[in-house]
This record gives C-alpha cells, sequence and structure tokens, in this order.
C-alpha cells in the first residue's frame, strides 16, 4: 500500500495546468533545478516563492523585482516557485531548513502555466513577474455562505 504524506503541499495543489510542450518532445521547457539559500527553518518548500539574488535564487520577502539581474534560467527569468527536489517536480518528502549553504530543488519558471493562488508572502510585483513568464495564477475561490 502506498504511503502518502498529508502533511505537507502536493504538487497538484501548487501546479494547475502546465502546457503539453515537454511531454511532446520540447525537453525540459517549464522547470529547471536551481540552487536556493536562505535563513528559514522547518517549512514546506512546495510552492515557495523565490527570487534571484544575483548568485543563487532565495525565499522571496519583498526584495526589489525590478532590480534582480538577470538570472541563471535559460530565460534569465527573475522569480520562480519551488515544486520539488533536486529529484524533481512533485518530489516532497519532508520539510526543510535553508542555510546559507545553497541546495539544489526544482522550480517553475516559465509558462504556458496556471499556478494556485500564492501566499501573502508574494505580493503584486512578484505576481507580475510570473505573468511575464508566462505562468498565470488561479485566484483563491471565494468562499460562498449558502442561503435557504
Amino acid at each position: 500500500m502506498p504511503i502518502v504524506n498529508e502533511g505537507l503541499t502536493q504538487y497538484s495543489q501548487i501546479v494547475k495546468a502546465a502546457s503539453k510542450i515537454e511531454s511532446e518532445g520540447a525537453g525540459n521547457f517549464h522547470f529547471a533545478r536551481v540552487n536556493v539559500v536562505g535563513s528559514v527553518a522547518d517549512i514546506d518548500i512546495m510552492g515557495l516563492p523565490v527570487v534571484f539574488n544575483g548568485t543563487n535564487f532565495e525565499p522571496y520577502a519583498a526584495q526589489d523585482i525590478a532590480a534582480v539581474v538577470a538570472s541563471t534560467l535559460p530565460n534569465a527569468a527573475p522569480v520562480a516557485l519551488v515544486v520539488g527536489s533536486k529529484m524533481g517536480k512533485g518530489i516532497n518528502k519532508e520539510k526543510v531548513t535553508l542555510t546559507a549553504s545553497a541546495v539544489e530543488y526544482t522550480v517553475i519558471f516559465r509558462g504556458e502555466a496556471i499556478v494556485a493562488n500564492l501566499p501573502t508572502a508574494a505580493n503584486a510585483a512578484f505576481k507580475v513577474a510570473l505573468e511575464k513568464q508566462g505562468i498565470a495564477i488561479q485566484a483563491a475561490a471565494e468562499v460562498v455562505a449558502p442561503t435557504f
């Protein structure tokens, strides 16, 4: 019987849709492995917004995206979302602690793709940068109170 980790975010909760470019022979179009650094303890890495700091990616915390230099990604994207460990997209086995030592993670950095509404840490500038990279953000569903 498979073991399902119910406490961590799953890939399907973050990436809602992606084009079929990858599966039709274009290689690794949407995803890349990047080095991530930081000083955050015991976090669920899946869906973490990251921004390039000139050397590595780091968790987004309202940095000025307009000031970000071209990243090491194929399209020089300044921002990305973590969607798995270095083993590939969807791999999220445990909470992690980010330190100054770079660790490789898989990110989605360009579209055509749709991702779930982002955490509050990702402000409008981050969301605009993702949209420019072809990654649309699905709005959070509104809570509707039933009336009888």
